[in-house]
């Protein structure tokens, strides 16, 4: 375990992590790749433009150490979201069970986003620099992810 968690750790370098407390009160935490110009608060930002609050379901699987599960959205959710791809799995982490991993293809615009798991917790998501992936981790009894909330500030 110590060498994966090694591994792990290398593979994710450069990835800067935030926490946050969830709808419930329960922490999570974000990353982004360290190269982004980060926010120093999700809460400082304020957004305007196109709203959507749309039902997804993605389960949760468990990772084979095999690379991330990554996993195409299907139109509507591509379309309403900018979400084109994302992975819902175990990373190997001392702290949290579950991790979203999502993929944005929406060009210079600030996305808002809340994904809500199976036991309706919330966990707030801004992203503000596309095509690279966001990454959200949390503990949850039910890991899937069954809505997206979001605001689109087109700037």
């Amino acid at each position: 375990m110590k060498n994966e968690m090694n591994a792990n750790e290398e593979a994710r370098e450069d990835v800067e992590w935030k926490e946050h407390v969830s709808h419930q009160g329960k922490k999570f935490r974000v990353g982004y790749i360290k190269k982004e110009l980060m926010p120093k608060s999700q809460e400082t930002v304020a957004l305007s433009g196109n709203s959507f609050d749309i039902r997804v379901y993605w389960p949760a699987v468990f990772s084979t150490g095999s690379g991330v599960p990554w996993r195409n959205t299907d139109s509507s959710t591509k379309t309403t979201t900018g979400i084109d791809r994302y992975a819902l799995y175990n990373p190997i982490s001392p702290t949290y069970e579950w991790e979203l991993d999502i993929s944005v293809n929406y060009y210079r615009e600030i996305v808002g986003y809340t994904f809500f798991d199976e036991t309706d917790d919330g966990y707030n998501l801004l992203v503000w620099n596309t095509h690279i992936p966001h990454y959200v981790q949390y503990n949850s009894s039910g890991p899937t992810i069954m809505r997206i909330e979001g605001i689109i500030d087109h700037g």
